[in-house]
């Protein structure tokens, strides 16, 4: 039966805390220590040539003609954002957007963020698996409860995992939290392709209704604040794709909902998710 308890250790609550506690510590730390760098970085970069902040960060981001140097950049900075918790991510994945425009933009972003989700799995598969356990239990319950969800419906654990992409949870939760199945990196990587491949609408579109206003600024050229200034379709696109994401997400949430009790025929007894579980509360 599915609630069946396996033989173990037992821990104690204390000791669970303290590791939640411990993992949630770390990586709020890997945030920090990365805004930290960030930091220094400006203040260094002011102190060399002190032109002002925002020209030196307009001129940073926004390079005057982009190439493919920049795109492998913002390639890069997308995968940080998957990688350390970071506020904001989704509003500064609209940036690529902005400066190359919207199918340049889902390009970059896409490739940015499946290269991040690489890293994130292959990290927290190998190194992160207990930690991530007691951090998403203690902290992230209703999180916990889905991926639970998915180790009892390992038959289709891919259009679980697929949805699970759509949950209104950080990026960090989903990207880390499926590192404590024990499934294949190829599955856990393709269940991310459908949801990436949303949000890098959403986000490039968002981001290229200002990629005309982005050029006139690199440019040096006056902004137009009036239609002209912006582009229609794009906040078409955009609107569209954010609905679109917000009413699935709605759908995944009662989907596990519905399913969340149900038991499996045949969920292995080798996943890591669901016997950690039960043991702890024993």
């Amino acid at each position: 039966p599915c609630g069946a308890r396996r033989g173990g250790a037992v821990r104690m609550p204390q000791d669970r805390e303290a590791e939640s506690v411990c993992s949630s510590r770390g990586l709020a730390a890997l945030g920090g220590i990365f805004l930290l760098v960030c930091a220094v970085v400006l203040l260094v970069d002011l102190l060399v040539d002190p032109v002002p902040l925002h020209r030196r960060t307009l001129r940073l981001l926004i390079p005057a003609e982009p190439t493919a140097v920049h795109a492998f950049g913002y390639v890069g900075f997308v995968a940080v954002l998957m990688i350390v918790p970071f506020p904001g991510a989704f509003v500064l994945m609209a940036i690529p957007g902005a400066v190359f425009g919207f199918l340049r933009g889902v390009v970059v972003v896409f490739g940015g963020m499946l290269l991040g989700v690489s890293v994130t799995i292959l990290l927290g598969f190998n190194f992160m698996q207990q930690p991530l356990r007691t951090w998403m239990r203690s902290d992230f319950p209703k999180a916990f409860r889905m991926l639970r969800t998915i180790e009892r419906h390992e038959g289709n654990a891919m259009t679980f995992l697929v949805l699970f992409r759509f949950t209104p949870f950080p990026f960090f939760v989903k990207n880390y939290g499926v590192c404590m199945l024990k499934l294949p990196f190829y599955k856990l990587l393709l269940s991310c392709v459908p949801g990436h491949t949303w949000t890098s609408i959403a986000c490039a579109s968002s981001g290229a209704i200002f990629h005309q206003s982005m050029a006139d600024i690199s440019a040096g050229r006056a902004v137009r604040l009036d239609l002209e200034g912006v582009n229609v379709l794009d906040m078409v696109i955009a609107s569209v794709s954010l609905v679109g994401f917000v009413l699935t997400g709605v759908y995944a949430v009662r989907f596990y909902e519905l399913h969340a009790e149900d038991c499996a025929e045949g969920a292995s007894e080798s996943t890591a998710l669901v016997g950690e579980a039960e043991r702890s509360a024993a």
